[in-house]
């Protein structure tokens, strides 16, 4: 189920953005020496409102001990992250065997990654997929960008995926990032299952 690729992007995704779940799967036994490094990054509330300029703090892992210029993204769920699904299992093993940074998103209204203090109606009126979504492509932009390790992993291309794992259609455009490919719409899965979708390309406009 490894990819061969000069450069690209691999999401995984732990859970089914439809389902409700709050505690995280357990983690892989352990297989690095390494301890992933936390970090944070100012995302749009409102992706989809120009007008709208509020942010909030979203949080994320990073693991750069087999870093080139390929990237592996573990999208988190319905829970508060840690970072054991960097230090061993299939993502740490995807990472090794194609010489990727790996990195462990938050979910928005999800674990420390809160827009308000509270989880009031209105406030969760912006906990939907298109938002998540949303806030996963701004953090690959900005991975991308000179502002992350002076743009180590500015030039992602073709990624071909080599797994049976079944992936439903969905396109999407946001600002300069451009999504030809399949993203989380899914099918309910177990806790303990790892489903692994990848983006076929992405390109600046």
């Amino acid at each position: 189920m490894w990819f061969q690729a000069s450069s690209g992007l691999l999401l995984l995704l732990l859970s089914p953005c439809l389902a409700v779940q709050f505690r995280e799967p357990p983690a892989p036994t352990r297989q690095s020496t390494r301890t992933p490094v936390e970090g944070w990054i100012d995302v749009r509330l409102n992706h989809f409102m120009a007008s709208d300029t509020q942010t909030f703090k979203m949080r994320y892992y990073y693991n750069d001990e087999f870093a080139a210029d390929n990237i592996v993204i573990v999208v988190g769920g319905e829970w508060q992250i840690t970072p054991g699904y960097l230090t061993g299992g299939l993502a740490y093993e995807l990472a090794e065997k194609s010489r990727a940074a790996l990195f462990y998103t938050e979910h928005r209204f999800y674990g420390l990654t809160r827009p308000f203090e509270d989880t009031s109606l209105p406030g969760l009126a912006y906990l939907t997929v298109d938002q998540a979504l949303a806030d996963l492509a701004q953090f690959i932009e900005y991975v991308k960008s000179d502002n992350f390790e002076n743009g180590r992993y500015r030039l992602p291309q073709v990624l071909r995926k080599r797994t049976k794992v079944t992936v439903i259609a969905r396109r999407m455009s946001l600002q300069k990032l451009q999504w030809i490919g399949r993203l989380c719409r899914g099918l309910m899965m177990e806790q303990t299952d790892l489903r692994v979708e990848t983006v076929g390309r992405f390109q600046d406009n």
